[in-house]
């Protein structure tokens, strides 16, 4: 806007200069050579001041050297011009400092402007003191109307300047704002990605260490009711009942799941939990469990989750992968830990692969920022070792 209007004065300047000075070299025939080579002077002048002086921040000081030189080409130029049209050229300079120049410093160059002008306008009428006097009132008022005027328009233009900025820093505001939201936007997506897949992972452990362990147990009363089938039909009754009796846990254990789930808290103590589903592996599983718990550990309701899953997942696995008939658990405190163990006396492995049970064991142990190792070879058995830190696992 401020480039715009200061353009189209600059058009203004340029085409009344060309009036005025073709006006000025016609009228003046005895010496238009030099009023030629003064007016090609003083627009050279004038154009590198307004095209290359006031657009550099290094050549500032320049500036005023420039419209010391003008004012000395309008000056010569109204000593020679017997149409005393240039003496106009006094209001375009003024036009110039007030637009250009710092408030200041654009007073005082005004104020020699203005004394330039009445000492060529005394020259130009012979120092007629009564005709000097009424020109000067009358210049007077017309310099004080034009430096009025386009004070004015300097004015408006810092104004238009000051709006344009404002405007400016408001649009980037608001694409920053909008750019920020953007990246809000897409963190939250993320964020409710992750908490769905970490939810859905929630799930799937729930039901695979509940349903997992029930149709293990299941499977091995099945089995044992087919072979005494012929054998002793009372005992395989008895096997097939203790088989429905598991069926009907496992739907208990899950809706037991499913309300843990939907409420978020532990429904079971820890210690009677363990016991519990020790007692209920060796009754239904025919194999043997020795433990060592300490019980006065007191353990949060992450940790909690940890030591069932993970004994239930290692006693499942060891019945049906590893051939398992005994088992050690251990759960102590060591120094600083929380130390879980499990040894069975399987078939072992010399390469493990990692289902869905071990690698959701592995994944809640390392939530706790714990350590998780199996130890295993080729008929020696099985040891799953995992280690909390106290100061995670227990409430203190």
């Amino acid at each position: 806007m401020k480039n715009k209007i200061k353009d189209i004065l600059l058009i203004i300047n340029y085409i009344l200069f060309t009036g005025i000075f073709l006006i000025t070299a016609l009228y003046n025939a005895e010496n238009q050579l030099l009023i030629i080579t003064l007016t090609f002077l003083f627009l050279t002048s004038y154009t590198i001041r307004v095209f290359f002086i006031y657009d550099s921040e290094n050549h500032k000081n320049l500036s005023c050297f420039s419209l010391i030189i003008d004012f000395i080409f309008i000056f010569t130029l109204n000593l020679n011009d017997n149409s005393h049209l240039s003496l106009c050229l006094y209001y375009f300079m003024l036009e110039d400092i007030v637009l250009n120049f710092k408030l200041a410093f654009g007073i005082i160059a005004s104020i020699f402007s203005f004394v330039l002008y009445c000492v060529t306008l005394s020259i130009m009428v012979d120092f007629e003191f009564a005709s000097i006097i009424v020109k000067i009132f009358l210049s007077l008022s017309i310099f004080s109307m034009i430096y009025l005027m386009f004070f004015l328009v300097r004015y408006l233009l810092k104004q238009a300047e000051i709006i344009e900025v404002s405007l400016n820093e408001i649009t980037m505001e608001k694409l920053e704002k909008e750019c920020i939201y953007m990246n809000l936007k897409d963190a939250y997506e993320k964020l409710e990605m992750m908490t769905i897949i970490k939810e859905r992972n929630k799930i799937a452990r729930e039901i695979h260490d509940t349903v997992g362990h029930t149709l293990t147990t299941v499977l091995v009363e099945i089995e044992a009711s087919k072979r005494l089938m012929k054998v002793n039909s009372n005992l395989s009754k008895e096997k097939l009942c203790l088989a429905q009796s598991q069926v009907r846990k496992g739907l208990n254990d899950i809706r037991t799941s499913v309300r843990v789930l939907e409420k978020g808290d532990e429904l079971l103590e820890v210690y009677p939990s363990l016991e519990a589903l020790i007692k209920d592996t060796q009754l239904h599983s025919g194999v043997v469990i020795k433990t060592e718990i300490d019980s006065s550990l007191n353990l949060n309701k992450q940790a909690k989750n940890v030591i069932l899953s993970s004994l239930l997942e290692g006693l499942t696995n060891g019945i049906r992968h590893g051939k398992s008939n005994a088992f050690l658990f251990k759960l102590i405190k060591k120094d600083d830990k929380v130390c879980f163990s499990l040894e069975d006396n399987g078939e072992g492995a010399g390469t493990l692969n990692y289902g869905f049970g071990l690698r959701a064991m592995r994944d809640r142990v390392y939530d706790l920022e714990g350590s998780f190792d199996i130890n295993s070879d080729v008929q020696e058995g099985l040891e799953l070792l995992i280690t909390l830190s106290y100061s995670k696992a227990c409430l203190q």
